[in-house]
Formats: C-alpha cells, structure tokens, sequence
C-alpha cells in the first residue's frame, strides 16, 4: 500500500514539473501577442514562402496558373513554395523565379520585344491575339498545406499528462 501511495506521488510530481514548461511557454505567447499590430500590405508583401513555427507547424504554399485559348490549355506556370525555415518573413530566393516567363502568340502578325522577354522574371504568361472571337481564360490556383502531426503528437501528449494527473489523484 505504502509503495502504491509513494508510486502515486512520484508520477503526480512527474506530471506537473513536465506540465509547468508548456503551460509557461503558453502564457509567454500571449503576453508577447498584446499590442501587436496588423501587417502592413509592405510587411505581407514582403512575406514569401511557407514557414515552420517554433512547435512543427509546417506550412508550404504553391501558385498554378493555367491560360486556355479557346478551350485548349495553352500555358501552364507552378510555383511551389517549400518550407523556408523558421526565420520569419524570409524571402524567396531570386532564382526561384527564372526563367517562369510564358510567351504564346494566337494568331498571325504578333510580335514581343526580346528585350521585353530577357528583362522579365516572375511568374508571368504574355498571351498576345490577332484572331477575332478567341476566349482566353486565365486560372490562378493557390495551394496551401498544413503539416499538424507535430502539433497532434503535443495534444496527444497533454491530454495523455491530464489523465495521469486524474488517475494520480484518485
């Protein structure tokens, strides 16, 4: 009875000296969150990419975009973001964007500077038409995901640390 007793004790004490960092850190979080602002659309603007938070949370982001002339898909830009690292607000790098330039000509008599095409990076598609009655359809897609199992395995994990606290106490 007496080893149960001190068994009891020791997994109570257990417990609650793992419980105290995270509950900590939580309300650290929170003070640091009074008073902030809303980013300016510079500050977003110059957020790119996805990112990992200090507890796992992965984030990763892709842009496609798809022009169809007359129904029939005629370029195709993707971009995908990966995980840049946990620095806030790092930018891409510049030769993520290279060479993402899209040129299609419909019709007779079109014509681009070369100067135009060489000075241009980014995710770009120039359609140029000559021909009457053309339907050009341009379609952005935006993908996000979201990587939880870190943040799932930490839920876990405290939910399992509240029920030995129960369990202890009884």
């Amino acid at each position: 009875m007496k080893t149960t007793v001190k068994k009891r004790v020791m997994q109570t004490f257990l417990v609650l000296a793992m419980a105290m960092p995270a509950s900590h850190a939580s309300a650290a979080d929170s003070a640091e969150c009074k008073g902030c602002g809303a980013a300016t659309d510079q500050e977003l603007a110059a957020m790119r990419g996805g990112y990992v938070a200090g507890d796992g949370l992965e984030i990763t982001f892709g842009i496609e975009r798809a022009v169809f002339v007359n129904g029939m898909l005629q370029a195709v830009n993707t971009l995908n973001i990966p995980k840049l690292g946990s620095g806030p607000g790092q930018a891409l790098p510049d030769q993520l964007l290279d060479n993402m330039l899209i040129v299609r000509q419909n019709g007779a008599g079109n014509s681009i500077s070369p100067a135009l095409n060489s000075q241009q990076s980014g995710l770009f598609t120039l359609i140029q038409n000559s021909l009457d009655h053309a339907v050009i359809k341009n379609v952005t897609q935006i993908n996000a995901s979201v990587n939880v199992l870190n943040t799932f395995r930490d839920m876990n994990m405290r939910s399992l640390m509240n029920q030995q606290l129960v369990n202890a106490v009884k």
